[in-house]
């Protein structure tokens, strides 16, 4: 995948807001909505650390992937197991814009 800044990504909050990336670059902030009570909100800590951890799934993604694929290819996978590997390239392919 190209056109992604590399991880690992961390999550931090400053005053209201998250922002998410690491050390030298800032990838995604996360804001409360403007006008919602503060009982209101709760989700931003959450959607922050889900996208700090963006680039280690994208890579264990990848590995299973790699090395679930020949497993596939020699139809040694169960319905179930095949199951998971379509929804694991589904992924890759939302995350590379695919």
């Amino acid at each position: 995948m190209s056109g992604h800044s590399k991880g690992p990504w961390e999550a931090w909050k400053e005053g209201d807001d998250w922002k998410v990336g690491s050390e030298d670059l800032t990838v995604a902030y996360v804001q409360p909505e403007p006008y919602v009570p503060e009982e209101a909100r709760g989700d931003e800590e959450a959607n922050a650390k889900l996208i700090a951890a963006a680039p280690d799934m994208y890579e264990a993604l990848r590995e299973v992937a790699f090395q679930f694929g020949p497993l596939e290819e020699a139809k040694l996978l169960g319905t179930a197991d095949v199951e998971a590997l379509y929804i694991v390239r589904a992924a890759l392919a939302k995350a590379e814009g695919r």
